[in-house]
């Protein structure tokens, strides 16, 4: 009795029956995402609640957060307009002096100078 082994489909056929798969289950996606949002929808009109209010970002409160950032002049400013706090990365047109070879203390305002002397 001889053993016949079963034939291995081409390339060609499983790229189909991969579309084929992906379609399907594109299309039940779909319908499970429709029936999804109409149970949502159902729900929030159930509890009268806006679903745009759901996903909204929380409201800012100064509430616990701390001392916060002090007001006052920038520190860094190259003269024409620009202006760098020194807080954080530094600005585009400061990165720029730096990679330069700039010193950022060559660009310190006369005004935040002043305010801190």
């Amino acid at each position: 009795m001889e053993l016949q082994m079963a034939k291995q489909p081409d390339l060609a056929s499983l790229i189909k029956q991969r579309r084929q798969l992906e379609e399907q289950i594109g299309e039940l996606r779909q319908a499970a995402i429709e029936e999804f949002k109409a149970d949502v929808e159902a729900r929030a009109a159930e509890l009268e609640v806006n679903i745009l209010d759901l996903f909204a970002p929380p409201k800012s409160s100064k509430k616990g957060r701390g001392k916060g950032v002090s007001e006052g002049p920038p520190k860094y400013t190259d003269g024409n307009g620009n202006y760098w706090s020194g807080r954080g990365r530094p600005s585009k047109w400061m990165q720029e002096l730096i990679d330069a070879g700039h010193d950022k203390d060559e660009y310190i305002s006369e005004d935040w100078t002043k305010a801190n002397s």
